[in-house]
């Protein structure tokens, strides 16, 4: 037991835990995103609200894991609504949600259109 501790230990050096919990903010690749119009602004606005994103995926992963807690949220917060990546961009047209995960590069086309904005 005690070699796997320290075979554990020193795989999960402070190094590598800073790498592994900065990685998503510095290189997003999967964006929260709101309607142009919504009254959301920060994260901490996301309590009691539905997410559209990719249940059990890297991207709710990484919401669950690094976004809400960076902002004093849980995952219990919010409500997830399992949904593939092409179909959540017209969920949060139809108002059907009120963010959506998606990923590059249809975050930026989203923007671009002005279907969608950046909540992080």
């Amino acid at each position: 037991m005690e070699t796997i501790k320290r075979s554990h230990s020193s795989f999960c050096s402070p190094p590598l835990a800073l790498y592994s919990t900065l990685t998503p903010f510095l290189f997003p690749v999967t964006r929260l995103m709101v309607a142009p119009e919504s009254p959301l602004k920060r994260v901490e606005d996301l309590k009691g609200k539905t997410v559209a994103a990719a249940k059990g995926a890297s991207d709710t992963f990484t919401m669950e894991a690094f976004i809400l807690p960076a902002h004093g949220l849980t995952a219990k917060d919010v409500r997830v609504i399992n949904a593939n990546n092409t179909d959540r961009l017209p969920m949060l047209r139809a108002r059907n949600v009120d963010v959506i995960m998606l990923n590059e590069p249809t975050a930026t086309v989203a923007e671009k259109e002005g279907y969608a904005r950046n909540l992080v």
